[in-house]
């Protein structure tokens, strides 16, 4: 995960939620995955935003596994 990422309202709390809810084994290869995912998204900003935390579960998590990992962001969306 990138140092120079400026968090936008919870989705900080949205990484670190993700990757609590994984089996520990895997935790590293998950924040690996979903930081690769947000860093194709954000370009030259350094910016990240609940909707680019969103989207890397989509785009990073086995099809299977998509509804799980989202169950971990439950109410910590603050933007609709």
């Amino acid at each position: 995960m990138s140092d120079t990422y400026e968090w936008q309202n919870n989705s900080e709390a949205m990484f670190e939620a993700l990757v609590k809810r994984s089996p520990l084994p895997m935790r590293p290869m998950i924040k690996k995955s979903l930081s690769k995912a947000i860093d194709g998204m954000r370009g030259d900003s350094t910016q990240v935003t609940e909707e680019m935390v969103e989207k890397a579960v989509h785009e990073s998590t086995p099809k299977p596994f998509v509804a799980q990992a989202l169950k971990a962001l439950d109410g910590l969306r603050t933007v609709s």
